[in-house]
């Protein structure tokens, strides 16, 4: 019985010490999935280029808050940026960054028609930082427009997204 008893505190020690250097037994965390719907209200501006009679280019930068309905991994306030190229015939390829109160981020590519009051934006959830780690997902809403105002081609923008909806899908994570 002596020889197992210094067995079994050996093995209880070198796991004591295992756990230190590990740093400590590991969690995971289950996948969370869930939809999005809310606002966004964002305002910025471009730099516009004529293409001809018709048609305009512009690099577009816009930022604003991101009130979600339900909470996407325990967050529902955001502030949303993003930058992209906007044209006026063909529409707009734009890259977002969603960054929470705590601050972790996710990370959202965007289609848009072109960007006029009343039309339909897709996007793609591609990812985040820290506990948003593997999200994926996708979102769309209806741009509406607030205000427009143009000098020398920079082009004042307010707006926001009604009729945001999506989903997303957050793989289990070890932390």
């Amino acid at each position: 019985m002596g020889d197992m008893r210094r067995i079994a505190v050996v093995v209880l020690l070198v796991g004591l010490h295992m756990a230190v250097l590990c740093g400590g037994p590991s969690q995971v965390h289950g996948e969370e999935s869930g939809i999005i719907t809310g606002t966004w209200v964002a305002n910025g501006r471009a730099t516009n280029m004529v293409l001809g009679e018709e048609r305009t280019a512009s690099l577009v930068q816009l930022a604003g808050h991101v009130n979600l309905k339900e909470p996407v991994i325990g967050s529902t306030d955001f502030w949303g940026k993003c930058i992209g190229l906007a044209d006026s015939e063909t529409g707009g390829d734009v890259r977002c960054v969603w960054r929470s109160l705590d601050g972790f981020e996710i990370y959202l590519l965007l289609d848009t028609e072109p960007l006029e009051e009343g039309n339909r934006v897709t996007g793609e959830i591609i990812g985040g930082s820290e506990k948003a780690k593997g999200i994926t997902g996708t979102i769309e809403f209806v741009w509406s427009s607030l205000i427009f105002q143009s000098m020398d081609n920079i082009t004042t923008i307010g707006g926001y997204a009604r009729e945001m909806s999506g989903s997303y899908v957050l793989p289990a994570q070890e932390q």
